[in-house]
Formats: C-alpha cells, sequence, structure tokens
C-alpha cells in the first residue's frame, strides 16, 4: 500500500512524498529510506548484483514512469557497458 507523508524539512519547506518500501524499479528493490537532502527523501536500494545504493525518490519514480527494466546501481551500468562493442 503506498502511501503519501507530508512534513516540514530542515530548510522549513514543506515536503510530500511517496512511500517507495518495498517496491521494485529495474534491478533495484527499495529497502529503507535514507536521510533526506534538503527536502528530497531518498532511498537505500538493493541492486540484483547485492550492492546497496542510495537514489534520490524523483529518480526512481522517473525510471518507474519511463518503464526502465534494466535501471540498476552504477557498477552494473560500467559491467554492461564493457560488454558492447562501440
Amino acid at each position: 500500500m503506498r502511501t503519501t507523508r507530508s512534513g516540514v524539512g530542515a530548510t522549513g519547506r514543506r515536503y510530500n512524498f511517496k512511500d517507495m518500501l518495498g517496491e521494485r524499479v529495474g534491478r533495484l528493490v527499495v529497502v529503507r529510506e535514507a536521510a533526506m537532502v534538503d527536502v528530497r527523501p531518498r532511498w537505500l536500494c538493493q541492486c540484483d548484483c547485492g550492492r546497496e545504493w542510495v537514489v534520490e525518490g524523483t529518480h526512481l519514480r522517473a525510471a518507474r514512469r519511463r518503464g526502465s527494466k534494466d535501471y540498476s546501481c552504477p557498477a552494473c551500468r560500467r559491467t554492461k557497458g564493457k560488454g558492447q562493442a562501440t
């Protein structure tokens, strides 16, 4: 069940964000909420390769909207690129 939370960030500005806990976006699964920067929520995600990566919520939602099935951690993206011919 998705919920929307709101409150006041460290800068005094109001924020709203979707609770993405447990959602899968590409090769990433949202594990828990990480520290907020400004008023932007960040999420700790675990890639299918086992690495953990902190991602801004807006980036996760944009990848989900695009239907990006290969959205992954930076290490997996570098590895994927090495196998392709230029």
